[in-house]
């Protein structure tokens, strides 16, 4: 996790860039978790995953899924904020599960 932030931090003026895109990736990824882990059917945004998906949505749950979110949401709102990617990346990424 770390040597990932600080791959995205140490390149040339577009940590900041990378790093959202990043988030935005994975805010879709854990938006599709919870709604695998609620139970509904609704589409997901990442439906050539589905199968990881539905894995993950099972190891991880609905709890969990929203927090990682609302990490992610968090993590966009700091760098809106001007705060250090490199940080904002490190604290972002550990509070994420292991799966």
């Amino acid at each position: 996790r770390f040597a990932y932030s600080e791959k995205m931090a140490k390149e040339q003026g577009q940590g900041r860039d990378n790093l959202r895109e990043a988030l935005l990736v994975w805010l879709s990824l854990w938006r599709d978790l919870m709604l695998r882990a609620s139970g509904t059917q609704l589409p997901t945004a990442n439906s050539d995953c589905e199968p990881e998906i539905e894995r993950l949505a099972q190891a991880v749950g609905l709890d969990e899924a929203r927090r990682c979110a609302l990490a992610a949401e968090r993590a966009l709102t700091g760098l809106d904020a001007n705060l250090n990617v490199r940080l904002l990346a490190d604290v972002t990424l550990m509070d994420w599960p292991r799966v």
